[in-house]
């Protein structure tokens, strides 16, 4: 009997010591719990570019009959041929938003109706740079610089500093702008200066293919030159469809523009219809199977030059 009771104390005491083991703590004597939390992705280094080449055909309408001395009441039409080329490369330093791009572009403008029955070319060429502050799920905002070289009958230098924006309202829309200030030397040492304004917008309808809306207005005032003040206004819609095997879109589109340049009391009128189209490799931002708007939110900038390089205007580059 005693050693059973002995036995019965001793299993006892054992399930005893075995409850407070397994009773559960107060608030007070439970260990603090951290969840493992996700660190922050580290941009890597971004090296990433655009190569365009296109066509353009340009007919410009000067009325009052600028070229010709009879009394007719028609316009005179200049008509255009262009080749045009650009290039951009982006760097992005590893651990930031920030990015730098260097782009060149060629608009190469011919046509046979000015002045005479030869060829006569209007070359222009742009050596710009953008720093810029991006993040492709919100948008984007930076500096940008540029030179702009235009060859007629004399020789234009243009330098441009502005600013510019995008907003990304989720993945079906883009919206931006920017405004620069434009100083420009013109033949035999006369000289102008001016502003310019651009707004767009692009929706995506689908991982393919996008539509884009564009707005320009410049402006330029001189006083030593043949002409006092020169305005340009424009509109332009674009389709970009994006190859479903390659990195590469294809995109066509039409502007149109209309310039006056005033000079006293005088002013000539330019109305120029242009429809342009051509392809756009991208390398850096995603191989086949990107969507555009991958694209265009991790690669290169457009340069905003409208005025001055993608509107063939004698008179920017024409000896007075």
């Amino acid at each position: 009997m005693k050693n059973a009771l002995l036995l019965g104390t001793s299993l006892f005491a054992m399930v005893a010591a075995f409850a407070v083991d397994v009773a559960p703590a107060s608030a007070a004597d439970m260990p603090v719990v951290i969840e493992p939390v996700a660190p922050t992705p580290v941009l890597g280094h971004r090296f990433a570019g655009t190569v365009t080449a296109g066509v353009m055909w340009t007919q410009d309408q000067f009325g009052d009959n600028f070229f010709d001395d009879d009394d007719d009441d028609d316009d005179d039409d200049v008509n255009w041929r262009s080749f045009f080329g650009e290039a951009a490369v982006l760097i992005g330093p590893a651990g930031t938003n920030w990015n730098f791009q260097g782009d060149f572009s060629f608009h190469s403008h011919r046509t046979d109706d000015l002045f005479s029955d030869e060829t006569l070319a209007l070359d222009t060429w742009h050596f710009g740079g953008i720093a810029f502050w991006r993040d492709a799920n919100v948008g984007l905002f930076g500096v940008d610089a540029s030179f702009i070289s235009q060859d007629f009958v004399g020789s234009v230098e243009t330098w441009r500093l502005g600013l510019r924006g995008e907003y990304f309202l989720g993945q079906s829309l883009t919206v931006g702008g920017g405004a620069g200030y434009l100083s420009m030397d013109l033949f035999s040492g006369k000289s102008a200066d001016g502003f310019d304004l651009n707004l767009w917008g692009r929706y995506y309808l689908n991982d393919s293919f996008a539509l884009k809306v564009r707005g320009d207005y410049s402006t330029l005032s001189s006083d030593d030159s043949f002409w006092e003040d020169a305005r340009t206004w424009a509109i332009a819609g674009e389709g970009e469809y994006l190859l479903p095997s390659l990195p590469m879109s294809l995109f066509l589109g039409a502007r149109y523009a209309e310039t006056t340049m005033e000079d006293g009391g005088d002013s000539i009128d330019i109305d120029s219809v242009q429809i342009y189209g051509g392809a756009k490799f991208y390398f850096g931002s995603g191989d086949a199977g990107t969507s555009l708007a991958t694209h265009h939110r991790n690669n290169t900038l457009d340069n905003t030059s409208t005025a001055l390089e993608r509107l063939p205007n004698i008179f920017f580059g024409k000896s007075p």
